[in-house]
């Protein structure tokens, strides 16, 4: 077991396929580490826009959300430690079904539709999710669990998309978005699998591929700025 001058051994569920201490002895995963400031960045970003386009702080949290969620990546692959894995699981979790929540909840007025029963509900799933994966931290449930609501909120969207007049000024643009913002997801989705499936193997090409997985990166933030200035 690697020693992590700082924080220790490590004591995570997962440890990635990038050679730990590559680069520096303080950094487990250095490109994986470094490739979590633009998501912090973004969020940022994305709330700025929020807040000078007028719209209600509900919707600021969730780019709020989104940088707190590059922050604990940032230190579960700096450190490979459980307790900054929980810091990089659990808050996708939350801000996930807090998008969810806002698609589901939200009427065309942006009023809520089930007043306090809608947060309770996204609350009471956020803590049997959180105790649940501590008792059984298995990669795998987590997966689960985040499909099912990222799933839940695509689907919201896709038909909330669809209510949109044919010829409404805004229909084009949220459709290309919420097209070419799926693709790159799934794209990235399956890269990342075939980078814990084939790890050996890509070891030995890795410095080859690097250059695409930086510009699949560089799409993927495009395309969420896009969403951001939507």
């Amino acid at each position: 077991m690697l020693i992590y001058k700082g924080l220790g051994k490590h004591t995570s569920t997962i440890d990635w396929c990038e050679l730990n201490y590559s680069v520096t002895p303080y950094v487990a995963e250095f490109v994986n580490t470094l490739t979590n400031l633009p998501t912090v960045l973004l969020g940022l970003y994305g709330a700025w826009v929020a807040y000078n386009g007028g719209l209600k702080n509900r919707y600021l949290a969730c780019y709020l959300g989104l940088s707190l969620i590059g922050l604990g990546s940032f230190g579960f692959h700096m450190s490979l430690r459980w307790e900054w894995q929980l810091m990089d699981e659990l808050p996708m979790i939350y801000v996930v079904s807090y998008a969810a929540y806002l698609s589901l909840d939200t009427l065309p007025s942006f009023k809520p539709r089930f007043g306090l029963w809608g947060p309770l509900s996204m609350l009471a799933w956020d803590f049997f999710v959180t105790f649940s994966y501590i008792y059984l931290p298995n990669p795998i449930y987590h997966e689960i669990a985040f499909a099912s609501i990222l799933f839940t909120t695509l689907f919201r969207s896709v038909s909330l998309i669809r209510r949109l007049p044919s010829d409404h000024h805004t229909r084009p643009f949220v459709t290309r978005t919420m097209l070419v913002g799926s693709a790159v997801f799934a794209l990235g989705f399956g890269v990342w699998n075939v980078d814990n499936i084939f790890c050996v193997q890509l070891r030995k090409i890795r410095g080859y591929m690097g250059v695409y997985g930086f510009l699949l990166e560089a799409v993927g933030v495009l395309r969420w700025t896009d969403v951001a200035l939507a």
